[in-house]
């Protein structure tokens, strides 16, 4: 089987998108499936250089979005079409439903192949990234969200709690809940006491200190500043407690001036971004995880966390109350500053009631891998039969 891949967002831009892009491509390929990824170019150091089957995209570079490119899909029309007529893919699978996400829809029906989209984020939570009004690039995140959806043969989401999101903002078409996985092996593993002790000393901190985690990008819509103002209440009351902001991004510098502005920055380590192999140690060291965003959908952080034995406070979140059990591996708040704070400070010492993945084998690769490779064969055969009696699940005329 070959599938192609569209993704706005890929490696070596570090995301929650990027990752499980390429975590199912990984995963897909060890079931012996080609899969090409047409993706945008970053120009430095693009991730893999050496695949073939991973399919640059001249893209645009902004000087105030310096960690992002934006695909330039009409510039790249001949050679996306070029490719894709050499490699006859039997499924397109986009993952977003803009750029080459849309371009990807718009072959798909005119060259009568099954197409499958991924519905990773609110987009309408994300149109501050751009300089338009802010109203109408609203609406119209919306409208592509929901015609892109029911333009496809099938939309996979993570939780079923985005599913009924998608449904009430009218999509019709079929949804199917396809859990994020992470690797076990790495978030699963158990470092000692010794080598914790040793990994907290190199960060300059001492076995008496209470841990806060966050681990994430350092952007507008993952609530930053809501953490921080909530450290604030948090960090003064307690001089003994330490917040590590495992992540990069555009607002970084921003924020750390923001937390000096509060004198709590003496209270906090900025750590940039870590390499995954890295981010098990932090995981194990922490009291507490906290996640302030209420935009994801998938979180794959609470997955990390939670695989790794540490509790959550989270705001709650179409990802969050998804994931986040209150009293078992951790506690919801509202977005009230008060409420987060009390929670934080309330369960230090609180520990996981049970595993977080009674389940486990449902989230690992290879299962996860080997349910969208089902779900694939089953598209690809309805549609071939629907395509034989000429009443295939969307118009092919259609416009898009």
């Amino acid at each position: 089987m070959k599938v192609a891949f569209f993704t706005n967002n890929y490696l070596p831009r570090i995301s929650g998108v990027a990752n499980s892009v390429e975590f199912l491509r990984k995963s897909l390929e060890e079931l012996g499936i080609e899969v090409f990824v047409f993706a945008p170019s970053y120009e430095i150091n693009d991730y893999p250089s050496s695949q073939e089957r991973i399919i640059r995209i001249r893209s645009l570079r902004f000087w105030w979005l310096k960690r992002f490119a934006f695909p330039l899909p009409f510039f790249n029309i001949q050679k996306i079409n070029r490719v894709l007529s050499r490699i006859q893919p039997d499924i397109i699978h986009f993952h977003q439903p803009f750029l080459l996400g849309r371009l990807a829809l718009k072959w798909a029906i005119k060259s009568r192949v099954p197409v499958v989209f991924t519905y990773h984020s609110l987009y309408e939570e994300y149109v501050h990234y751009f300089p338009f009004h802010q109203k109408i690039c609203k609406k119209m995140a919306s409208y592509y969200t929901v015609d892109s959806a029911n333009k496809s043969n099938l939309i996979i989401c993570p939780t079923e709690q985005v599913a009924d999101y998608l449904r009430a903002k009218g999509v019709s078409n079929r949804i199917v809940v396809v859990p994020t996985g992470i690797d076990f092996n790495c978030y699963g593993q158990r470092f000692t006491e010794k080598q914790l002790r040793e990994f907290k000393q190199t960060l300059g901190i001492t076995t008496d200190n209470k841990i806060l985690l966050y681990v994430g990008r350092m952007v507008k819509e993952k609530n930053i500043q809501f953490l921080l103002r909530a450290a604030e209440k948090i960090l003064k009351q307690r001089k003994d407690m330490i917040l590590i902001m495992v992540g990069d991004g555009t607002l970084l510098s921003s924020y750390c001036r923001f937390a000096q502005k509060m004198r709590i920055d003496k209270q906090i380590i900025w750590t940039g971004s870590q390499p995954p192999e890295k981010l098990p140690w932090f995981y194990q060291i922490a009291d507490l995880f906290l996640f302030p965003s209420k935009t994801d959908t998938q979180a794959i952080v609470l997955y990390e966390a939670l695989a790794s034995g540490l509790p959550v406070i989270a705001v709650a979140s179409l990802a969050s109350k998804a994931i986040v059990k209150n009293g078992d591996n951790g506690f919801l708040s509202s977005d009230d500053l008060g409420e987060f704070s009390r929670a934080v400070i309330n369960n230090l010492s609180f520990k996981q009631k049970k595993p977080i993945f009674l389940e486990q084998k449902k989230y690992t690769p290879s299962e996860i891998a080997l349910f969208v490779y089902q779900l694939y064969q089953k598209v690809i055969s309805e549609y071939s039969f629907a395509k034989k009696y000429h009443s295939v699940s969307y118009k092919t005329n259609e416009s898009v």
